[in-house]
């Protein structure tokens, strides 16, 4: 360390004007959310104010949330039972294919001849 960086080391610092710490201040105070600015209540506040002082309010919402939960829990067993009762083995659907394939190709097969025949 040079000379210059021990003097400033025992230098104790100057505190800032008085005046500049309340400019500051009112600054911060306007520019934070919860500042002296007039703001409508948010939905949220809304809320809390109507579901606080009433139990009844909180437990018919816990009411309703257990509806939705039950309902969908219920539909979503219902398409899972669904696709389990419609399943298909994969090799019964290979041979259903085929079989309809060879018969195709056959039948039709005859039909055109007979058309050529006829017509």
């Amino acid at each position: 360390m040079d000379a210059f960086e021990q003097q400033l080391r025992r230098q104790s610092p100057a505190p800032p004007p008085a005046n500049w710490r309340e400019e500051v201040l009112a600054e911060a105070r306007l520019a934070s959310p919860s500042g002296s600015r007039e703001t409508g209540p948010t939905l949220i506040a809304l809320l809390r104010e109507w579901l606080w002082p009433h139990p009844a309010a909180w437990a018919s919402l816990a009411a309703i949330w257990l509806v939705l939960i039950s309902v969908h829990h219920q539909t979503e067993s219902a398409i899972q039972a669904e696709l389990i009762a419609s399943w298909v083995d994969p090799r019964e659907m290979l041979e259903a294919f085929a079989q309809r394939h060879y018969e195709g190709r056959y039948v039709g097969t005859a039909e055109v001849t007979r058309a050529a025949e006829t017509g």
